[in-house]
Order: C-alpha cells, then sequence, then structure tokens
C-alpha cells in the first residue's frame, strides 16, 4: 500500500471555520458581525503543528492543498521554512477571525511541542480560552469549560 502521510493545515481550516460563521459567500445564512443578538464563537481544534511532509521525490513532498513544495507557493521549496510560513499564515488568519468580533477558543490536542503551543495560545482570542487536551477523555472537561464560558457572555449581556 501507499505510505501514510497526515498533514496538518491549521491556517486552511481556520479559514473554513471562519467562512461558516460569516456572512458573505459561500455560506450567507449566519447573523452579521453587528448584529447585537449573537456572540460568533468559533473552536479551533488541531495538533497545531502545521506540516509539509518532504521526501526525495521530484516534487520534494506529497500533494497538498499549497500544491507540491517544489512549486513555491509557500514562498520557498524548504520544508522547515514552509511550515514556519504556514505558522504565520495560521497566525494571520487568528488574527483577523478575531478582529471580525468572533471569539476564538484554541483547543490543542496530544500534542507537547512548544511551538504548537505558543501558535494556538496565540490564535485564542484570550490566553483563558486556550486549552491543551493531552488525551481525547480530556475533551469533555475542555467543551464543558467552553460551553460555561459562552453562557457566562449570554447572562452578561
Amino acid at each position: 500500500g501507499w505510505p501514510l502521510f497526515l498533514v496538518t493545515l491549521v491556517a486552511i481550516g481556520a479559514g473554513w471555520g471562519w467562512r461558516v460563521l460569516s456572512p458573505e459567500a459561500p455560506y450567507t445564512e449566519a447573523a452579521a458581525y453587528d448584529n447585537a443578538d449573537w456572540q460568533k464563537a468559533l473552536v479551533l481544534m488541531t495538533d497545531g503543528l502545521n506540516t509539509v511532509p518532504a521526501n526525495n521525490t521530484f516534487h520534494k513532498s506529497e500533494y497538498t492543498a499549497y500544491n507540491f513544495l517544489s512549486r513555491g507557493l509557500l514562498g520557498t521549496t524548504n520544508a522547515a521554512a514552509a511550515e514556519l510560513e504556514q505558522d504565520q499564515r495560521t497566525l494571520d488568519v487568528c488574527e483577523r477571525i478575531k478582529a471580525s468580533g468572533i471569539r476564538v477558543y484554541s483547543v490543542l490536542l496530544m500534542e507537547n511541542s512548544s511551538r504548537a503551543k505558543d501558535l494556538m495560545r496565540q490564535c485564542a482570542s484570550d490566553p483563558s480560552l486556550y486549552f491543551e487536551s493531552p488525551s481525547a477523555a480530556d475533551l469533555e472537561k475542555v467543551f464543558q469549560a467552553v460551553a460555561q464560558d459562552l453562557s457566562k457572555l449570554r447572562l452578561s449581556k
């Protein structure tokens, strides 16, 4: 069989989450950003490690949403530099989501690298909205905390 490569592209996932919450196309059902009756929230759950599965083929990588690494669509053909570029893109999209008024909760799932922790902590709207979940069993507690935070926001308005 084919080798299995796990690819994480956090900025793309966050961007699609944002699109669902946006009143603009391609999904137009969401309330307007300035609608006082709504508090928009996004839960970004990931291992937090943007990855480029490099290899020794002609294309220098497996095919991803950014095409092959050799095409330089991330501004480089080096896998480590491409991962850092993806981290910056993740930070950029998180800042834009937060600037639109969406409350961002970030959940780091089963990952302990400082790079992933820093990235996901910065994505959250507030450090208190960043959660580390070392196991799937801990997710229930994380989502209870998110629900409690959202209910406090609703009650305070």
